[in-house]
């Protein structure tokens, strides 16, 4: 007997939206900018912006490759 799980699709939250309204505010966020604003250390701030970025709501902005001058911009699916 197998049962089937559906997949639901992870809507916008009140997280996603202090962070939506941050790029609107400043034109892009960082790493450094979501462990000051949540209080979390680096890994989960990389873990946000690594499911902001799958979903699209977020996108690498400019030419660094890594550190902190890694900057995320709004993406296709960002809410307008």
């Amino acid at each position: 007997m197998s049962r089937a799980v559906a997949y639901r699709r992870r809507g916008v939250d009140g997280t996603d939206q202090k962070i939506i309204d941050h790029v609107r505010e400043y034109g892009f966020v960082t790493n450094r900018t979501l462990q000051r604003l949540f209080d979390v250390q680096v890994y989960t701030a990389r873990d946000m912006l690594d499911d902001l970025r799958a979903r699209q709501i977020l996108e690498k902005i400019g030419d660094a490759r890594g550190g902190t001058g890694v900057r995320y911009g709004p993406g296709p699916a960002s809410p307008r």
